[in-house]
């Protein structure tokens, strides 16, 4: 399944990376976030993103699990 880059025409923001079957499946999935018909795409090439360094940590509040009122 191909993964593409999104962006707004006229303005060049990001709308972000979509994995989809076709272009049909795409549009669908962009018009989710944004005006589809205003925006473009590429294809990806095969690849990924990675990181050379180790990942920072992401400090989490996970809230207390047996109290049902407490913020996650």
């Amino acid at each position: 399944m191909p993964a593409y880059l999104v962006r707004i025409i006229d303005t060049r923001d990001l709308v972000g990376i979509f994995v989809a079957d076709d272009e049909d499946y795409l549009a669908f999935a962009v018009d989710e976030r944004t005006d589809a018909p205003g925006c473009e795409y590429v294809e990806l090439p095969t690849g990924g993103i990675m990181w050379e360094s180790p990942a920072k940590p992401v400090p989490l509040q996970t809230g207390d699990p047996e109290d049902e009122e407490s913020e996650p």
